[in-house]
């Protein structure tokens, strides 16, 4: 009997440190998980599913810029190019003949301005010399009116002279009277030559009016041939521009992407996009998130990652990157957050289209913290939203 009692105390006695040990370990594992909850940190992400890697420079499209034809076509896949290359053609085949009119007929009448400027120059040559002829044929005549008027009054004091002689009986009448004959001879030969000079001078000048109305009427004639020349020149200039912008070229240096087939031959409609330029230099990662994901949480410098589509990130890795710029205003319901490539993976190769999901790392905070703000979000009211009816009544929705 004292055997049995003293198992039973032994039994006891073992159970009993057995138990101890159980609460012991039971309170420490419970202490090391409260520390956990109260000293671990716990990074949070926010995920954006449309993540993309895209150039700094934004992509160019290349369109049709009329409705026509293909005559001719370089367009090609990954093709590389440099600002100016020709891309494709449009048939500008009735322009080119319009063009070709046009400069035969800005020719002809630039060969026309050119006859009537020398026809100007030659009629204000003419009446320079004219003018020159008039002057010297007025001064001649001028000089024969002074030699005719001095010849007059010397016969008329001739005459005056002689016919006191004649009075004094110192001369004869006959003389007297051919004296007097000769000095009203000699005055009207000095009227007729005034007469004379007046009408050379009036004759002259009557000429040179003459040439300043020829020379008015060519510099008109002139005047209209060279706006017919400006007409020509706008109209070339036109037809010019119509047949350049049939001949498409790249309108920046980089690679060609999104490109159609367009053999000669294929109908293109104005604005019909026919591929992409895609520009040569850095990439960016480029993702959408939701508004209230995004404002108030991303902020620049933050550490982020993209895994890629394309490559899965089990076995390639991911993407490291630095946010760089968040947007503030959503559109089409998502915010647009940029981001720059940290540290490149040397098994990805970073190009412009690879797309992926985009994570960034916006703040860490114990699991005690997580468990609080989860604890919040669940118990948080739902949102009653009036919804109005017929009549007036209102439900809750």
């Amino acid at each position: 009997m004292n055997g049995f009692s003293r198992t039973l105390r032994a039994i006891e006695r073992e159970r009993s440190g057995l138990y101890t040990t159980l609460v012991g370990v039971v309170l420490v594992l419970v202490a090391a998980w409260a520390a956990w909850l109260v000293f671990a940190k716990t990074t949070l992400y926010v995920v954006s599913e449309s993540g993309r890697l895209e150039a700094t420079r934004s992509p160019l499209p290349v369109q049709a810029p009329v409705d026509g034809v293909v005559v001719s076509s370089d367009l090609a896949l990954g093709r590389r190019v440099a600002e100016g290359d020709i891309l494709f053609a449009i048939d500008s085949k009735s322009f080119e003949l319009q063009k070709k009119e046009s400069e035969a007929k800005l020719e002809n009448d630039r060969d026309a301005v050119t006859a009537l400027e020398r026809q100007v120059t030659a009629e204000e040559q003419a009446r320079s010399a004219n003018e020159q002829n008039v002057a010297r044929g007025a001064s001649a005549a001028q000089a024969k009116v002074v030699v005719a008027v001095k010849s007059s009054e010397a016969k008329a004091r001739e005459s005056e002279m002689l016919n006191r002689l004649t009075e004094a009986s110192l001369a004869s009448k006959l003389d007297n009277i051919r004296t007097q004959a000769e000095a009203e001879q000699t005055s009207a030969q000095a009227k007729a030559t005034r007469a004379e000079a007046a009408l050379t001078a009036s004759s002259g000048q009557t000429e040179l009016r003459d040439r300043d109305v020829r020379i008015a009427t060519l510099a008109q004639q002139l005047t209209t041939a060279r706006g017919l020349i400006k007409l020509d020149e706008a109209k070339l200039a036109t037809l010019t521009y119509e047949v350049d912008r049939r001949t498409v070229r790249a309108t920046a240096s980089g690679i060609l992407a999104d490109v159609i087939a367009l053999p000669a031959g294929s109908t293109l409609v104005a604005a019909q996009k026919v591929a992409t330029i895609v520009p040569i230099g850095s990439i960016r990662v480029v993702a959408q998130f939701p508004p209230d994901q995004a404002i108030g949480r991303i902020e620049s410098g933050q550490k982020a990652q993209l895994r890629l589509d394309n490559f899965p990130w089990t076995q390639y890795g991911t993407v490291e990157a630095t946010v760089a710029q968040v947007g503030n205003e959503p559109r089409d319901g998502t915010v647009r957050v940029e981001l720059d490539i940290a540290q490149s993976n040397p098994r990805i190769p970073v190009v412009h289209g690879l797309t992926g999901t985009a994570e960034v790392e916006v703040e860490q905070l114990s699991p005690l913290s997580l468990l609080l703000r989860l604890s919040g979000q669940k118990l948080a009211p739902t949102r009653v939203q009036k919804v109005p009816q017929e009549g007036g009544i209102s439900s809750v929705k």
